[in-house]
């Protein structure tokens, strides 16, 4: 069932312009929005909040239209990527400060800043000076700051884009779970395409203030609807030529392809539609590096594929064309 819902939204700011027709978000999610940088992310989070002002359209939370609610009305809670604690106050008076602007009883403090310390694993935080946190401490107080108000909505601005990496994947398992007990329906803005497959049940691909995908990380990383959707999520096969004749043609390489004669085409050859076979056509490693955990292989005609183990010189590749994806746009 829809939660949030977005319709015929419209703004422009300069030369600027955000345009969401439709766009609806279900309860309990996590939810992404991805784009380069200029795409609209932040505008889009503004917009949701309040903090900037849409020229039509309509935000729908909850069956209660919040468009024309100032943003401390919207029971939306925001955490910015730099944490935006008072640093002259302690953890506790950080929170004992949100807590007076919402006009909360003084005799409630105690109990609600333990819970909400205590949900976030930051219990120990209490009495500490905002100086003397780490990056991830500080984000972590900043979540518990924004949780004990139940929100109806939580927004996170890239809330790892200051962390070092190490610190960014446990931080990561913290927020999903953190996110998961709370039951709380969250929008997240990140550029980190490893945050969307590990966090998010659903997400958008913006491009110039417009939705270029909806979907899932998984299902917009193998079938994706443009060009620029592929290679934001890193594809590395993608091949541009033409076809005539059921022949694909670069200057690079050609290839056997089932789709229709065309001047200009793109390719997308999945990792998964290359594999070593006795059954393949004899092709040369041009060099394979060690990744992580497998190792990663170009071939000479420029084709990349992934390994369990190191391969070299002259190998049978088998190409399974089922799987390329054809695309006429960008």
């Amino acid at each position: 069932m829809s939660y949030l819902k977005i319709n015929n939204l419209r703004t422009t700011l300069d030369k600027f312009s955000l345009k969401i027709d439709s766009l609806e978000i279900k309860k309990g999610s996590f939810f992404g929005v991805l784009g380069y940088s200029g795409a609209g992310k932040s505008t889009f989070l503004n917009l949701l909040c309040g903090l900037e002002k849409e020229e039509k359209g309509n935000i729908i939370l909850d069956g209660v239209d919040i468009t024309s609610l100032a943003p401390n009305r919207r029971g939306i809670a925001y955490v910015f990527q730099n944490s935006l604690l008072f640093e002259n106050l302690n953890v506790r008076e950080n929170l004992e400060y949100i807590l007076k602007a919402k006009s909360i009883k003084k005799e409630y403090f105690k109990s609600i800043i333990e819970e909400a310390l205590k949900s976030c694993e930051a219990s120990e935080l209490l009495d500490r000076d905002i100086t003397t946190l780490s990056g991830g401490e500080k984000q972590r107080v900043a979540l518990s700051m924004a949780l004990m108000l139940k929100p109806k909505i939580l927004i996170l601005d890239e809330p790892f884009s200051n962390l070092d990496t190490s610190l960014k994947v446990k931080m990561r398992e913290f927020l999903k779970h953190v996110i998961k007990i709370h039951g709380v329906t969250a929008v997240m803005v990140t550029h980190d395409k490893e945050d969307a497959f590990e966090l998010f049940d659903e997400m958008i691909l913006l491009n110039n203030g417009s939705i270029l995908q909806l979907g899932s990380p998984k299902d917009i990383y193998e079938n994706p609807k443009y060009m620029i959707c592929a290679k934001y999520f890193g594809i590395e096969n993608i091949l541009q030529g033409s076809i005539k004749d059921h022949c694909f043609r670069n200057d690079d390489i050609s290839l056997h392809v089932e789709y229709k004669d065309c001047k200009n085409v793109y390719i997308i050859v999945p990792y998964s539609a290359i594999t070593v076979s006795e059954y393949g056509n004899l092709e040369t490693i041009k060099e394979s590096i060690f990744i992580e955990d497998r190792w990663k292989n170009r071939l000479q005609n420029g084709l990349i594929f992934y390994s369990n183990s190191k391969l070299e010189g002259d190998i049978m590749i088998k190409l399974e064309n089922s799987k390329f994806k054809f695309k006429e746009e960008l």
